[in-house]
């Protein structure tokens, strides 16, 4: 059999990868179990940026955790969604007392823990705002909309990025 990639053990690739992550990277973000933390939040004084979705697409989203971009993470396994409790801690701590931005992407299971998510913020009172990206172009003759929102998340977060730095 031709190996693919190196796997110690299915059930802990996830968090064996975000521990990878947190030394590789020890003086941009901090790993906390499945949430991905910028350095730069701890002196954050703006709006701070919040997106999540499952691992397995390697540098999205914890990749664009730092100084100037996205200050959390919440991370699913391999291909799936983190639940709307562990996107809903990610808020809590992101709140620095400016308000909170909710970058969400447009798949099923990321638009079910965003909604669970937004739903527990809105219960504790934080101010929270979501965008959902949906920006890819596809031709689907039944007319359903499936613009996933993968691609333009990249350009999604630099923008929201230098508008929470320019306040």
């Amino acid at each position: 059999m031709k190996m693919k990639k190196f796997i110690n053990a299915p059930e802990t690739i996830t968090d064996e990868e975000l521990v990878g992550l947190g030394l590789a990277y020890p003086d941009i973000l901090d790993v906390d179990g499945h949430l991905v933390i910028s350095k730069d939040l701890a002196n954050a004084d703006r709006v701070t940026i919040v997106t999540y979705g499952g691992s397995g697409h390697e540098p999205a989203q914890a990749g664009f955790v730092g100084k100037g971009m996205l200050d959390i993470q919440a991370v699913g396994d391999i291909f799936a969604a983190p639940n709307g409790q562990l996107v809903f801690d990610a808020m809590k701590l992101a709140d620095k007392g400016h308000g909170v931005l909710l970058l969400t992407l447009n798949y099923a299971g990321d638009q079910l823990a965003g909604k669970q998510a937004m739903k527990l913020a809105k219960k504790a009172g934080l101010n929270v705002r979501q965008v959902v990206t949906g920006e890819e172009i596809q031709y689907d003759p039944n007319g359903e909309d499936n613009k996933r929102g993968l691609a333009g998340a990249v350009a999604l977060y630099h923008i929201a990025a230098a508008a929470a730095r320019e306040g």
